[in-house]
């Protein structure tokens, strides 16, 4: 599924982003994070009020067309910001991805006891879900630059060059 996303749907939904509605590279990247991201709350919620395995199983793969995510969101804070802190940027980037996995086992595990003992299996996606729906408001109202909302070339259809 992951193969599929990454090799085949984004470089087409960019590719008609770009010629149909003239966007930018950074409002580009913004639409396919604010995508996955709805697409991702929407499996995790899916998935933890699942009433069975099989519906359990289509939310599984529902939520994993979402995997362009991480690579689009590092894309979206990299347009943002200054090129003198990439690097700072991107290995702190880095560092909350790595932490925050080390972190999401215990995590998992207790809101799972958790929620055994109050008869809610699913306790961890709904609080996943709560986070997710957050990081969907803060990315609806990211403020974009004025002057990287329209994209400057035009591909033309027909030999595929771009033009200025």
């Amino acid at each position: 599924m992951k193969f599929l996303v990454i090799f085949f749907v984004i470089p087409h939904l960019n590719s008609l982003l770009s010629r149909r509605f003239h966007l930018s590279a950074l409002v580009r990247d913004l639409r396919v994070v604010q995508s996955s991201v709805v697409i991702l709350t929407l499996g995790t919620l899916s998935f933890a009020l699942a009433p069975s395995i099989p519906f359990a199983a289509v939310a599984l793969v529902f939520g994993a067309a979402a995997c362009a995510l991480p690579s689009g969101l590092r894309c979206v804070v990299m347009h943002l910001t200054p090129p003198g802190s990439l690097g700072t940027i991107s290995t702190g980037l880095a560092w909350v991805s790595n932490v925050g996995g080390f972190m999401m086992g215990p995590f998992y595990a207790a809101t799972y006891k958790a929620g055994l003992s109050m008869g809610v299996a699913g306790l961890p996606y709904l609080i996943v879900t709560g986070a997710l729906v957050l990081c969907c408001a803060a990315l609806l109202l990211t403020p974009l630059p004025e002057d990287q909302l329209v994209c400057e070339e035009v591909v033309d259809e027909g030999d595929g060059d771009a033009r200025s």
